[in-house]
């Protein structure tokens, strides 16, 4: 594993997060009071992008069910919600039996004006 530029301290301002990708990786970037997080960029409930999501402190909420997660460690911290009208249907039923996976966690470092990811 190496140390791979993913992008630059201009790019991602403090609460901020955004989406990058490196060697195959789909990575979600977030500045937490000046600290850079990097995780996998896919909740681990239905994959979506978590970089359309919410910010909170160094938890981040998955926009599609609210699964959340935290930055640090890439645990889930709490299960995705699933509208009642949506729980009582077939679908309902698949979604509630989706096991909702941890995020694999980067390690990050800053050179210069650089932000980069060990992958």
């Amino acid at each position: 594993m190496e140390f791979i530029q993913v992008a630059k301290k201009a790019d991602l301002s403090e609460g901020q997060m955004i989406h990058v990708e490196a060697n195959g990786q789909e990575i979600l970037l977030a500045n937490v009071g000046g600290k850079i997080y990097a995780v996998g960029d896919r909740c681990g409930h239905m994959n979506a992008s978590l970089a359309g999501g919410e910010l909170e402190g160094n938890i981040v909420r998955c926009a599609l069910h609210k699964a959340e997660f935290d930055l640090a460690t890439g645990k889930n911290t709490k299960p995705p919600a699933v509208p009642k009208l949506i729980a009582a249907s077939k679908m309902g039923k698949l979604m509630v039996n989706t096991k909702t996976h941890d995020l694999p966690v980067f390690e990050v470092k800053a050179e210069g004006d650089n932000i980069l990811v060990k992958i």
